[in-house]
């Protein structure tokens, strides 16, 4: 399996792997696209959360990426940012595209992923994993 190309700041002091405490959670079926350290860009708009608010912000940093057959789990540094069981209908609401070869994109309205959020999140994560990513998520899309 290729890996996508590692952030320095994971090569050098580990930054973006996949947390160890939603681990066990994730591990109920195996991964089908598991890829760490690999620059993971958040863009808020309009965001609105309880303590925070942002009319536009942009996070780059290394991030992590985890689809199972039950799971997509995406986390910048060790934090979820998008933690959604392929079964629940809020996984319509997560728009997934490939705009280049090698860059994955999830679009979604906080409010729909998110209890006390509203405003849109883009999530923009390269890795040679993108195309299937996409796919799994057209699929889920179609069966609810």
């Amino acid at each position: 399996m290729k890996r996508s190309r590692k952030t320095l700041g994971h090569r050098l002091f580990g930054l973006g792997r996949f947390p160890r405490r939603l681990r066990p959670a994730c591990t109920a079926s195996p991964a089908r696209v598991f890829d760490e350290g690999v620059p993971v860009t958040i863009t808020l708009q309009g965001f609105r959360a309880p303590g925070r608010r942002a009319a536009w912000r942009r996070r780059i940093g290394a991030g992590s990426i985890l689809l199972t057959g039950e799971r997509l789990v995406v986390c910048q540094y060790r934090w979820p940012i998008l933690n959604v069981d392929l079964d629940d209908p809020r996984i319509a609401a997560v728009e997934a595209s490939s705009p280049r070869v090698g860059e994955l994109l999830l679009r979604f309205a906080a409010e729909n992923i998110l209890d006390t959020a509203t405003g849109r999140i883009h999530i923009r994560v390269r890795t040679e994993f993108a195309a299937q990513v996409v796919a799994r998520l057209a699929r889920c899309a179609s069966l609810l």
